[in-house]
């Protein structure tokens, strides 16, 4: 397959449910609520692998980091309502 092809919502669940079928995907437990310092402090809340496929690097990676923004907080008052 292209490294260069899109995939669009359901093309990406049903290449998901494949990979999950195949036994390629994993969420090991070992790393969760570890802090990971990436230019900003990040808890990880899950963690996944994938078994690379034949034509693939031995380990990639990636970082997917997911920020959350209530309407209406500033930045200013979400830090209070961290600590």
């Amino acid at each position: 397959m292209s490294k260069n092809v899109q995939r669009g919502p359901f093309a990406s669940i049903v290449r998901a449910i494949y990979l999950l079928i195949q036994g390629r995907i994993h969420f090991p437990k070992d790393r969760l609520g570890e802090i990971v310092d990436e230019g900003e402090d990040f808890e990880i809340f899950r963690h996944m692998t994938l078994d690379p496929g034949q034509d693939r690097p031995e380990k990639p990676g990636a970082i997917f980091k997911v920020r959350f923004q209530f309407a209406g907080t500033t930045h200013g008052c979400r830090a209070r309502n961290t600590l």
